[in-house]
């Protein structure tokens, strides 16, 4: 609910309860001034934090995606390395998702390659959700559609809306009409959809 005010006195009130709070409360008071907005106490409690576990580090990379801080959410992405830190999915996540904010596609590759083949992890919808949001936003469309045909699953609307509103913007019409009709045909009570097909319409008519 993002009720900043709320969240700091429940961490005094942690705070003066536990001398060491555990991990879970730690995690959960990190993704609470994310969610708030408040990166500078996000990275406060992280830094005390005297045990950083995996989940910490993964509330903290997330923080950073969220608040549009790519490049020092992949920096600490690589600090696990050093920490002997093996990331999860839920790692890969937030790093890919930092990586398709900001716009950092050479990294967000190499990120997703580390994941499938150094780490043995299958993607799930949400990683190939990142990449073809990436790609799609960098004008890779050819790319982001190659990356659609390897999913083992067919893409959810949140994909296609991406590829859509890209498609809009790089005035690639025909398919724009043919994205737009296969996310009607996906979702045929969502209104939403027909609004943004209007919407890259005007992109492409204002291109």
């Amino acid at each position: 609910m993002a009720l900043l005010k709320y969240g700091r006195a429940i961490h005094g009130y942690v705070v003066r309860q536990y001398m060491s709070p555990s991990l879970q409360i730690t995690t959960s008071i990190v993704d609470m001034y994310a969610e708030c907005g408040n990166l500078d106490c996000a990275k406060w409690v992280f830094n005390i934090c005297s045990t950083k576990e995996l989940p910490v580090y993964n509330a903290m990379i997330s923080a950073y995606a969220s608040c549009g801080q790519a490049n020092e959410a992949l920096a600490l992405f690589k600090h696990l390395e050093k920490e002997c830190l093996v990331p999860d999915h839920m790692t890969f996540t937030s790093v890919l998702s930092a990586c398709s904010h900001g716009r950092l596609v050479k990294e967000g590759l190499e990120v997703f390659k580390d994941m499938v083949y150094d780490f043995q992890m299958k993607p799930c919808d949400e990683h190939y959700g990142c990449i073809v949001k990436l790609l799609a936003n960098d004008g890779q469309i050819d790319e982001a559609l190659k990356i659609i045909s390897t999913m083992p699953s067919p893409p959810d609307a949140h994909i296609l809306g991406s590829l859509l509103n890209a498609c809009g913007r790089n005035h690639e019409i025909e398919l724009t009409d043919y994205i737009a009709k296969w996310l009607m045909k996906l979702e045929p009570n969502n209104s939403g959809i027909m609004w943004l097909f209007q919407m890259c319409m005007q992109h492409w008519e204002m291109g």
